[in-house]
């Protein structure tokens, strides 16, 4: 048999040690984890901070129907709603022209060249 020469270009790098391969196997699920726990927090805060104005929202209002005495009302006298006496207001009216289309320059209709071709 011939002996075996093996180029140093083409050995292997020397294996990690036990325990920095169980460090390397244990990074991604500890980084998944990391994550998992802060989009969580960041849901529950949301939420947290949403809520006080989601219920300001859905908060009955006040009724802005105000009820007193008839007495108190000026535009009602005896139980009977006041008419009108000032006039209607009148509203003005204005003629508008119908549109025309704008006049294309002259340089636009014409078909022949403004200048003749060089040859």
């Amino acid at each position: 048999m011939m002996p075996v020469e093996i180029d140093p270009s083409e050995v292997r790098p020397a294996r990690a040690a036990a325990r920095e391969a169980s460090r390397s196997r244990l990074r991604r699920p500890a980084m998944l984890a990391a994550l998992a726990v802060v989009g969580i927090g960041g849901c529950a805060g949301l939420a947290a901070a949403a809520y006080p104005t989601i219920s300001g929202l859905l908060r009955p209002r006040p009724p802005e129907v105000h009820f007193g005495r008839v007495a108190d009302m000026p535009e009602i006298k005896d139980g009977i709603p006041a008419l009108r006496t000032t006039p209607p207001p009148v509203v003005r009216t204005v003629a508008i022209p119908p549109a025309t289309p704008p006049a294309a320059p002259a340089a636009l209709l014409d078909p022949t060249p403004a200048a003749p071709p060089r040859a």
